[in-house]
């Protein structure tokens, strides 16, 4: 659309075109149709992404989190999914999550990280 200014000229106006929010989910096989039911409660104000790596423990679920998050914003938020197995807990099984912790955290500055920590499975 444009409109004159002054009466003398016009300039191009933009069409802004309300983008949507994104949230990806991350994990194994724990909360694989979590998504489904996450885009239902968001509405449309956001598009939920899930990937899920079966039988991966967190290191391989987080592998690629800075390329799968290089376009999100402070708007967008990354879910890492947990559970049974592949626990979230800081010392879960002899496993100590520090490690994975860190490198989220230096891959993710641009967006919003949460974890979810399932007991039971979902699929």
């Amino acid at each position: 659309m444009e409109h004159a200014v002054d009466g003398l000229q016009t300039i191009p106006e933009k069409e802004e075109r309300k983008q949507k929010k994104k949230n990806l989910l991350l994990g194994s096989n724990h909360g694989r149709d979590i998504g489904l039911m996450l885009q239902d409660k968001l509405g449309t104000e956001y598009k939920v992404s899930s990937i899920f790596k079966p039988n991966a423990p967190l290191a391989k679920v987080i592998e690629n989190i800075d390329m799968l998050g290089k376009d999100l914003t402070k708007q967008d938020h990354i879910d890492v999914v947990g559970g049974p197995g592949n626990n979230l807990d800081i010392n879960y099984n002899h496993y100590s999550v520090g490690e994975d912790l860190n490198f989220i955290s230096k891959r993710t500055g641009n967006t919003n990280v949460g974890f979810v920590n399932l007991f039971i499975r979902h699929n």
